[in-house]
């Protein structure tokens, strides 16, 4: 069983969902032991120990939270960084292939063009779902052949024709790269690791003594939600082309209006 469906949802349900799934468990737990830790297990004297505990098991997890979140980041500016550099070197090729005498331009860039939409209109789309598209594969490879039929016959277009493979090769690279972004995310045992350290820091509070019941039921219920924003900010982030905050076809759409 997985959980891509929560990035079907927009991002306010998205997090509503993880902070009241925190929420509820830190509420539930609070309500169903606390009566048996207050007649078992712990008194009034033990809150220095309980907040010792507490300090140091928050101070453990918020760095590794932190840490986790921070390469949950950096992982999704890389992604954004790979697609503006292959709508740019896109660009680039559209514009050298422009030298070419017809008709090999006008084959060329039209196959570009066309390369450049179904990437926006097809690509996408199964990208946000979790689908490995294909079809970019073929379209550049008829572009290779085609490419390859030309020859050039002056000095200049020698060199303008190797800048133009040197950005084929590239962006095939390029696009090869964020293929592979598509299903990449953080591995099961960090998740379990998040989820098992946040229930671990709820259980804590759950020790507390306090005169008025209400304020340790506000407490904890701040603590809990604390937990669950961070949770769904990682969450939000570990896949960059899934979910409402995800990289989008932007820079390609630039590039097409580019193109017309």
């Amino acid at each position: 069983m997985n959980f891509y469906w929560i990035y079907d949802l927009p991002n306010w349900l998205f997090a509503l969902l993880s902070i009241g799934f925190m929420v509820f468990f830190a509420l539930g737990g609070l309500m169903l032991f606390r009566g048996f830790i207050f007649r078992r297990v712990i008194q009034q004297a033990h809150n220095d120990v309980v907040s010792y505990f507490m300090s140091g098991m928050g101070a453990i997890y918020g760095i590794t939270l932190g840490l986790i979140a921070v390469a949950a980041w950096e992982a999704f500016s890389d992604v954004e960084e790979v697609v503006a550099k292959e709508a740019s070197t896109l660009i680039a090729l559209y514009n050298d292939v422009g030298t070419m005498p017809s008709p090999f331009k006008d084959s060329l860039q039209a196959q570009l063009k066309e390369y450049t939409l179904y990437t926006i209109n097809d690509a996408w789309p199964k990208q946000r779902i979790g689908i490995v598209p294909r079809g970019g594969t073929e379209r550049l490879r008829h572009f290779n052949n085609t490419f390859i039929s030309y020859e050039p016959s002056t000095k200049m277009q020698e060199i303008l024709c190797k800048e133009a493979i040197d950005g084929l090769y590239q962006l095939t690279e390029l696009r090869q790269i964020r293929l592979q972004k598509v299903t990449e995310g953080l591995p099961a045992a960090v998740w379990y690791v998040i989820f098992f350290g946040a229930m671990l820091n709820i259980v804590i509070t759950w020790f507390f003594i306090t005169d008025r019941f209400r304020v340790h039921i506000l407490m904890t219920s701040m603590y809990a939600a604390l937990l669950g924003s961070l949770i769904f900010l990682v969450a939000a982030m570990d896949n960059p082309f899934r979910g409402e905050f995800s990289v989008g076809s932007d820079a390609l759409e630039a590039v097409l209006a580019k193109m017309k």
